[in-house]
């Protein structure tokens, strides 16, 4: 066999040595700086498989490692491809992957993630959701809320009424089989203007002037209400929060950021603060509301009435409907406009 010129790598480290390798039947020779010459039997060395512009380096025993100067040199031994080594050389599957391992990705994000933070969401435990909720109402009461500026009698007669939809529905143990309690909080925000909002763990931010924009119509606001804790039952929070977990740890994986997964798994309320649901989501939301008021004999006309009022809301807030804060809300919450025909047919 033709000399194989290349260098030799100490286990122990230090400057690369001069080598030469020859195959004699069976026999690896091995001559370092053309003074030591050693022997090896091809069953005690190791060749690591051939890839493209990889060299095939030879393992010795002792660990150290023969390389060739040739990247492009085989050993006898290897003169058949791999099937990776051939896949990596060949056009139609190199085009191939360019395409379809974005398209694997996508799959990957938009179906399977979502498949796993649902069962995820399903599956977590009740500590881990109440955690999530204090760190997401903690984080809007530091960016968004302010106190309350409604009377004492405002806050007791919306909670009283809200107390009694909970006991008639009998949401905690009978109808839905679950053991969580929704309590009101009342903030001024004016990030939020006339809004309300449910965290993970049953929390319901209601903001003052969703109160006085509703203050005549109690059906509308029950609406709200109703809708926000939707998204509760419909574990949209935790869901949320698992995928953009998952996504986070998928992404790590890929590229090697192991060391941020503790703080992506810590920081899952913050993410349910940031986030805004999802087309579907607010669609979800809006069933388990008209179904429920249906069970109190309410009109399900209400919680269009509540839309409408929130939408007034925003354009008084911004005299256009085409412009600003009025857009991301319309952006936020799609399809405003068809979901409060469905809810009066």
């Amino acid at each position: 066999m033709t000399p194989i010129f290349g260098r030799l790598y100490s286990v122990r480290g230090g400057q690369p040595r001069r080598a030469v390798a020859t195959l004699q039947g069976k026999t690896l020779i091995l001559n370092v700086d053309d003074v030591e010459t050693d022997h090896y039997p091809l069953e005690v060395v190791v060749f690591d498989d051939p890839l493209p512009g990889v060299p095939a380096n030879v393992v010795l025993p002792s660990g150290d490692k023969f390389e060739p100067e040739d990247h492009a040199f085989r050993w006898p031994t290897q003169t058949t491809q791999n099937a990776l080594e051939r896949l990596e050389q060949n056009k139609r599957w190199i085009i191939a992957s360019l395409v379809g391992v974005p398209l694997l990705l996508w799959l990957i994000i938009a179906y399977l993630l979502p498949s796993l933070a649902l069962y995820t969401a399903k599956h977590m435990p009740d500590p881990i959701i109440e955690q999530m909720g204090i760190q997401s109402h903690a984080m809007l009461k530091r960016t968004m809320l302010d106190e309350s500026t409604l009377s004492a009698d405002e806050k007791d007669d919306i909670t009283a009424l809200w107390t009694s939809t909970v006991k008639r529905l009998q949401y905690q143990h009978q109808a839905l089989g679950i053991n969580r309690s929704y309590a009101l909080y009342f903030y001024d925000s004016e990030i939020l203007g006339a809004n309300a909002l449910a965290l993970p763990n049953g929390d319901v931010v209601v903001t003052d002037k969703l109160v006085r924009r509703l203050k005549e119509n109690k059906n509308a606001l029950v609406a709200v209400l109703l809708h926000e804790i939707g998204h509760v039952e419909q574990l949209h929070s935790a869901r949320m929060a698992s995928q953009s977990a998952l996504t986070a740890i998928a992404a790590a994986t890929l590229f090697g950021d192991l060391e941020s997964l503790a703080e992506v798994l810590v920081g899952t309320g913050i993410t349910v603060a940031q986030q805004q649901f999802s087309q579907q989501m607010e669609w979800e939301a809006d069933a388990f509301a008209l179904e429920n008021l249906a069970r109190l004999n309410m009109p399900k006309s209400a919680l269009g009435d509540a839309l409408e009022a929130i939408v007034a809301s925003k354009k008084d807030e911004h005299n256009s409907m085409e412009h600003s804060v009025l857009d991301s809300y319309l952006s936020s919450h799609p399809d405003t406009l068809e979901r409060i025909a469905a809810s009066r047919r």
